[in-house]
């Protein structure tokens, strides 16, 4: 078939006359613009396949055929703004185009905020009107597709059917060209854009999200983040609106968990603490793919003390010992009955709970954990890929990693970090008593680096201690077969667990 790069609706009317030469006993109907016959429709599905997505739309408008072949086409997959929703609600009237479709680009619109508010950092006033229009679009967004009835629910127990979404929250003021650019100098002489540093620490969250209706349409539910592609949606937000989806099979979101700064650390273990408490009530009935991007990037000052993110007192008063949040990820795995292919990747901050509970002490089946409580030991029927890259730090805010045999063996010789970029005092001091700069909320990067162990650079971990080694892979419970693969400060491991009991 040779293909054709460009085909105008002239030379289309041309290739449809041509077809009308060669098939002489086929009907002709003749108006005063042009000669049209009804087509077989693999005719017509052959002749578009050669037009440009763009000039689908105008070939809708040749004939019936035409129009049915150039929706399957079209209305496959949609960008949607949040304020073109009621635009969306009236395309979608007809039955035969929802079945049609099979991916929604959900771009939420957030409040512009201004080129005077590029040097600003967002307040808590920012954040309440993100959230409610966040909030708004979200409702809208659901009640237009729970009102689309049983269209393709049937079919969403089979591989096929169903709706992947794209969920992508963002202002305007975000995405205007040339800011990446212009906030990438670094040093506190300037402050005139500070582009996501602005709302790095803000993430988004539905107001009583429990009046949001049900969708049961939605197979898939993706989450994007990072810079110049989407703002944060809080974690716990994520599994709230997963709970308004009842027939999801697939699951990929990205979300950020990488403070490390000490004074928002607080923050950090709130959002890990509530989303593990909203994964948990999640049954997952349908779900087979579950993939987790909970990207924590690891410190490249290796002599720097990480944080816990594990907090002391959980929401009933009762003392956290382990991380929440790795046991819930068990549980995702065990109450998903067909879940096929668990990735939780990031580099994220785990412990090996994710792969089985913690302190099982005798028998088989049904155990007993170190409190004496009746544990179950994992039992994944149709799990086929276990793959976890965790990071080099443990949620205890321990390193996972060690001087290697080949490093140095003493403390004398072990690398010590130095601030070669100049004293952090006098970088700090300095800056503050600028009264010449216009800093409006910007801390220079330089402090916030050395605040975050990113400053200055200093690398000898390059071996996994033995006890972290010992605790993802050595169990007499445990059966399963594992590739490890160490680059200096991350680790990926993959296990494809067996079918059986464990």
């Amino acid at each position: 078939m040779r293909p054709i790069e460009v085909i105008s609706k002239e030379n289309l009317h041309l290739l449809l006359s041509n077809e009308i030469q060669q098939n002489p006993s086929f009907p002709r109907i003749q108006d005063s613009c042009c000669i049209m016959v009804p087509l077989p429709q693999e005719t017509v599905d052959h002749i578009l396949s050669y037009v440009r997505r763009e000039d689908l739309p105008v070939c809708a408008c040749i004939s019936k055929a035409f129009q049915d072949a150039t929706e399957r086409t079209t209305f496959e997959c949609v960008k949607v703004q949040s304020s073109d929703l009621d635009i969306f609600d009236q395309a979608f009237k007809h039955v035969r185009r929802r079945s049609i479709l099979k991916k929604i680009l959900f771009h939420v619109n957030l409040p512009s905020y201004g080129r005077e508010n590029y040097a600003r950092l967002e307040r808590e006033g920012d954040r309440q009107k993100n959230n409610r229009a966040y909030s708004q679009a979200i409702s809208r967004f659901h009640q237009i597709l729970n009102g689309w009835g049983g269209t393709n629910v049937d079919k969403l127990i089979s591989d096929e059917g169903g709706i992947e979404l794209l969920q992508t929250p963002w202002s305007p003021d975000d995405l205007v060209p040339g800011r990446r650019m212009q906030s990438s100098l670094d040093g506190a002489e300037f402050n005139d854009d500070i582009w996501i540093e602005r709302y790095k620490r803000s993430f988004l969250v539905v107001d009583n999200v429990q009046a949001i209706p049900e969708v049961a349409v939605v197979s898939t539910f993706a989450l994007r983040a990072g810079p110049g592609k989407a703002r944060n949606t809080h974690p716990a937000t994520a599994a709230e609106l997963a709970r308004k989806m009842p027939n999801l099979r697939e699951i990929k979101w990205a979300i950020s968990d990488n403070e490390k700064w000490a004074k928002y650390m607080d923050a950090r273990r709130e959002r890990r603490t509530e989303f593990a408490q909203a994964l948990v009530t999640i049954p997952f009935l349908h779900l087979t793919i579950f993939q987790l991007q909970f990207t924590h990037r690891e410190p490249r000052n290796h002599g720097w003390t990480p944080h816990s993110v594990i907090s002391a007192m959980g929401p009933n008063n009762e003392e956290h010992v382990s991380d929440p949040l790795s046991r819930a990820l068990h549980t995702v795995t065990t109450n998903a009955p067909n879940l096929r292919k668990f990735v939780f990747k990031g580099p994220i901050v785990c412990s090996p709970e994710i792969l089985w509970p913690a302190r099982l002490t005798r028998g088989c089946g049904q155990e007993r954990n170190g409190n004496g409580d009746q544990r179950t030991l994992p039992y994944w029927s149709h799990l086929e890929v276990f793959q976890v890259m965790f990071s080099a730090v443990s949620p205890d805010g321990s390193w996972a990693f060690e001087v290697g045999p080949n490093g140095p063996q003493d403390e004398e010789s072990t690398p010590q970090p130095s601030l070669s970029d100049g004293d952090y005092e006098s970088e700090l001091g300095s800056f503050l008593s600028d009264d010449s700069v216009d800093r409006g909320d910007r801390v220079p990067t330089f402090v916030e680096r050395v605040e975050s162990g990113e400053k200055p650079s200093c690398d000898f971990r390059d071996a996994v201690k033995k006890e972290v080694f010992d605790a993802w892979l050595v169990s007499p419970r445990i059966a399963f077969c594992a590739i490890l693969s160490f680059i200096i400060s991350q680790v990926f491991l993959i296990a494809l667990v067996t079918s059986e009991r464990l």
